[in-house]
């Protein structure tokens, strides 16, 4: 048996923001009490999934859109994959939930990086077409 690769080392990531320090956040942007953003963070967090539970979609203005979707069940059979013939279980339905952006949210990401690089985005990917006047070659 061949010796296994060793595996490259995982860039770290920046850590993501806890629910503490979105309301010390929130705190300190608004003037409100830690206590009192700490709140307003979990109303929100069970109104969104009444709305998803009863909707079906919640819509965070500026941020995301969450939706929930039925995957239908699947049949117990045999299937074809990577050109063999694997046989599958059957799977239950399930309920997934998605977040997707809100296009203000892309546009804002779009113009942040476009303003820190320094480089004209239209010559490099031509099939970009965000009609921001960059010059074309």
């Amino acid at each position: 048996m061949a010796p296994m690769k060793a595996m490259k080392a995982v860039k770290a990531r920046a850590k993501t923001m806890t629910k503490g320090a979105l309301a010390e956040a929130l705190a300190t942007e608004t003037g409100l009490k830690k206590s009192e953003c700490n709140k307003v963070v979990e109303s929100l967090a069970k109104v969104a999934t009444t709305q998803v539970k009863s909707a079906g979609k919640f819509v965070l203005p500026g941020l995301c859109m969450i939706k929930s979707r039925q995957k239908a069940a699947t049949k117990a059979g045999k299937r074809m994959a990577f050109g063999k013939e694997i046989s599958c279980k059957a799977q239950p339905a399930k309920t997934i939930v998605e977040a997707v952006p809100v296009s203000a949210l892309k546009k804002s990401m779009l113009a942040s990086l476009l303003a820190v690089s320094a480089f004209d985005c239209c010559s490099l990917w031509p099939w970009v077409s965000h009609g921001r006047g960059c010059k074309q070659p």
